[in-house]
């Protein structure tokens, strides 16, 4: 699984920046990441409460999220009317989530999305994910293909 993942975010990578117009820069944008892979278990709503908070409503400051999970739908994404909207995740797929990394990188083209865990029902929530990051002391910056009239002022740095 981990391989097939990582492949994944390859090949979701690379379309990215092809999509741009800087396929040119794919090679050093991987030469300076690392990839984490991790394990979620979120419990059932505590004393038969309707539904729970599994985790609180962020962004990731990854580049990319790429997660796959059993059946339990609790994932949710805010939505650009301000709405929280619970994601249906077919079985045996992937969702994949656009980080801060991506965001900054593309010069904020690619927003970043804001999502929670809202735990509900009597069963457990498993997800395991891989996490794409710049290495540690790596910059993300802006390719100047991407800096324009309409986005001069949105240059952003990525710096861990």
């Amino acid at each position: 699984m981990n391989s097939k993942m990582l492949e994944l975010d390859n090949i979701i990578l690379r379309m990215v920046f092809k999509s741009y117009g800087v396929g040119k820069l794919y090679n050093s944008l991987i030469q300076e990441s690392a990839n984490t892979f991790r394990f979620v278990k979120y419990e059932v709503p505590p004393n038969n409460e309707p539904s729970a908070m599994g985790l609180t409503a962020h962004t990731d400051k990854n580049t990319l999220t790429i997660l796959c999970h059993n059946e339990v739908q609790s994932l949710e994404i805010l939505d650009k009317d301000g709405n929280w909207v619970t994601i249906m995740i077919p079985n045996d797929a992937f969702i994949v989530i656009v980080g801060d990394g991506l965001k900054a990188w593309s010069n904020a083209r690619i927003p970043a999305a804001k999502h929670r865990v809202v735990m509900s029902g009597n069963k457990e929530r498993y997800s395991f994910g891989l996490f794409s990051m710049p290495k540690e002391g790596a910059t993300f910056e802006v390719p100047l293909e991407l800096v324009d009239n309409d986005n001069d002022n949105q240059v952003f740095r990525f710096l861990l």
